[in-house]
C-alpha cells in the first residue's frame, strides 16, 4: 500500500495548486492571525454537507441558498462535497467562491473529475487560517467516479489541526479500499495532531466497509447515540454523512439539522458538530 503522504506530493493537480494559492492565501475573510485570542482550549462548530452542486429537492439550483442553510450553524470549519466550479449545469457558478463570500471565511476546493465544463470535487472553508491544502486522488484501480480526498492543515492559534472533506465511492469494494487506505494512515497518525475528517462516506455507520476507518476515528453521531438519517431520500433514507475524529479532539455536540432550507436546499441534510482542542 503506498503511503498517502507520497501520493499528496505526487499527485496534486496543478492547476488546482494555482487556484490554492489564490483561494487560500488570496482570501475573503477579514480574520487575521493576530484577531486570534489566545486561550486555553478553543471551541469549534463543524459542519459537513453534501450540497448536490447547490441543486435542491425542489430541483432548482441556488448556491446561495446552501450558504443561508450553513450560515444558520455559524460554523468555524465546513467540509462541502458534490461541489460544482464553472460547470455548464450550474450556470458557470464558481461554487465555493460564492458560499465563502457569503460566510466570509477562508476556502479551498480539490477537483475531483473535470465536469461539463468545469471541476466537481469536495471543498473545505475555514474561519481559522488555512496554512496549507492537499488534494490526492484515493480511488481503486476500477472504480465507478474517480474520488478525491482533501486536506486542510488549520492554524486555531495555539496549535493546529488537519481536516478533511471527501465523497466516498458507491460500490462496497470502493468503501472497503478508501476505509482500509485511510484507516492505516489515521492509525499512525492517531496522536501527532487533532483530526477531524469529513465526508459522505455513502454506507451506513456498521457497515463493514468503514470498519478499518472506523477502528481509528471516533464517530461523533455514534459517541452521542443519534441516528438520524443523513439522506432522507424516500426510497433509501440512510445516516451515510459523517463527522469523525481521534483522541485529540472533544466533542459536546451533534445534531443533523432539519429546518426549513437545510430540508430543500440539497438531497442531503448537513451534519453539525461542536468539539473542543486544548494544547
Amino acid at each position: 500500500m503506498r503511503n498517502i503522504e507520497a501520493d499528496i506530493k505526487k499527485q496534486l493537480v496543478p492547476q488546482l495548486a494555482a487556484f490554492l494559492i489564490f483561494s487560500a492565501f488570496g482570501t475573503v475573510s477579514l480574520f487575521a492571525q493576530e484577531d486570534i485570542p489566545e486561550s486555553t482550549y478553543v471551541d469549534l462548530t463543524v459542519v459537513t454537507y453534501n450540497i448536490h452542486h447547490g441543486e435542491g429537492v425542489d430541483d432548482l439550483y441556488s448556491a446561495i441558498r446552501i450558504a443561508r442553510t450553513l450560515e444558520q450553524y455559524k460554523p468555524d470549519l465546513v467540509a462541502l462535497q458534490a461541489v460544482d466550479m464553472g460547470t455548464n449545469r450550474t450556470e458557470g457558478d464558481l461554487q465555493i467562491n460564492i458560499i465563502a463570500n457569503h460566510l466570509g471565511m477562508f476556502y479551498v476546493f480539490g477537483k475531483t473529475i473535470d465536469y461539463l465544463g468545469g471541476e466537481y470535487g469536495n471543498a473545505i472553508l475555514s474561519k481559522y487560517p488555512i496554512i496549507s491544502t492537499q488534494n490526492i486522488d484515493i480511488s481503486p484501480g476500477i472504480t465507478s467516479e474517480r474520488r478525491g480526498l482533501l486536506r486542510a492543515t488549520i492554524d486555531i492559534g495555539f496549535r493546529t489541526l488537519k481536516f478533511y472533506s471527501t465523497q466516498f465511492g458507491i460500490m462496497d469494494e470502493e468503501q472497503k479500499y478508501h476505509s482500509k487506505r485511510l484507516g492505516s494512515v489515521f492509525k499512525r497518525l492517531m496522536n501527532n495532531e487533532p483530526i477531524i475528517f469529513c465526508g459522505d462516506l455513502n454506507a451506513e455507520p456498521y457497515s463493514v466497509q468503514l470498519t478499518p476507518l472506523m477502528n481509528q476515528l471516533m464517530d461523533i453521531g455514534t459517541r452521542f447515540r443519534n441516528v438520524t438519517n443523513t439522506y432522507p431520500t424516500p426510497l433509501m433514507s440512510r445516516r451515510i454523512d459523517y463527522i469523525l475524529i481521534n483522541n485529540q479532539v472533544e466533542p459536546f455536540y451533534y445534531s443533523v439539522p432539519v429546518d426549513t432550507l437545510s430540508t430543500v436546499a440539497s438531497n442531503h441534510l448537513p451534519v453539525v458538530a461542536k468539539v473542543r482542542i486544548t494544547p
